[in-house]
């Protein structure tokens, strides 16, 4: 039997794959005892909202709830996860910034930029929900694979700073344990399995900077590369002998050899792939089973 109402369709694709057992759209002898009901404009708990607004106004839930979906956001390689992780990396994107360098919206999300330990920008990915005294936030930190979710009754309008301000307290810790991972994973000084001269073969020292990954040596099969990238005219002379590794997806990078004057694209477009050999890109380097790869040089290194 297909729903004719949007809380029975709801109900069947959402609610019951996914465990929601908290979440409906009018009280009823069930739920009564659960509904956290305002001081005031207390009568919107029992408004039905019909199906012309139910799907955008007129959903109660629960924290539990909350939470489950957001684990499925969190993590698309869950079993109950309803979206692939391909399709969570598109839609969670910005569409359009507003003029303030703050605030920007994405296909559904409402983003807030705030900043890391770094001043750098990290995008919030919030829904909110508001009502004359109810209030909600379903918030997502996607580069750290963290959220918040809030739920309270009341008319204030502080709900989203709570969040927003959680947020802000837990940055700087999640900042310090992803360097700390980060360094147990990738830094160090790589070499050939069997090289014993350190002047010959291949060779690469990472480090981590500002909570970013930095190749500090790069010696490929005899060759001091960033001696030749980083001290080219064409880049501006000598420049900091040291490139960032920019990351494309997990344990994989680019290596950030940029591009100075000679060249009018901006530098981080110019800098992707700017050139091939073995049918890799040059910049292309990759860890897997315990081992640096360089393909584009036919390097395998491990850690010294």
């Amino acid at each position: 039997m297909i729903p004719n109402r949007w809380r029975d369709l709801a109900r069947r694709d959402i609610f019951e794959p996914l465990g929601l057992n908290g979440s409906y759209f009018i009280p009823n002898a069930h739920n009564r005892a659960h509904v956290a009901v305002a001081s005031k404009y207390s009568d919107e708990v029992d408004i039905d909202f019909l199906d012309v607004m139910a799907c955008s106004g007129g959903q109660m839930s629960s924290l539990s709830d909350y939470i489950k979906l957001m684990q499925t956001f969190l993590d698309p390689t869950l079993p109950q996860s309803l979206l692939p992780a391909h399709i969570m990396r598109e839609w969670m994107t910005p569409v359009f910034g507003f003029n303030d360098d703050e605030t920007e919206v994405g296909l559904l999300w409402e983003i807030v930029k705030i900043q890391d330990s770094y001043c750098r920008p990290v995008r919030v990915y919030e829904k909110n929900g508001v009502l004359g005294a109810s209030r909600s936030v379903f918030a997502i930190h996607r580069e750290m694979a963290f959220g918040v979710a809030l739920l309270n009754t009341g008319t204030a309008t502080v709900t989203g700073n709570i969040a927003l301000e959680i947020f802000r307290i837990m940055q700087p810790y999640l900042d310090k344990l992803q360097e700390r991972k980060v360094k147990e994973r990738f830094a160090g000084h790589w070499r050939l399995p069997l090289q014993t001269n350190a002047t010959s073969g291949s060779m690469v020292d990472i480090s981590v900077s500002d909570g970013s990954l930095w190749i500090t040596r790069l010696v490929l099969n005899g060759t001091d590369v960033l001696s030749l990238t980083e001290a080219m005219p064409a880049f501006g002379g000598a420049r900091s002998r040291r490139v960032a590794l920019w990351s494309m997806r997990r344990d994989e990078f680019r290596m950030v050899l940029g591009a100075g004057a000679a060249t009018s694209c901006m530098s981080s477009w110019t800098a992707m792939d700017s050139g091939f050999s073995r049918g890799y890109p040059m910049d292309l380097v990759y860890f897997k089973g315990g081992r640096l790869h360089i393909p584009s040089a036919g390097v395998v290194l491990v850690r010294a």
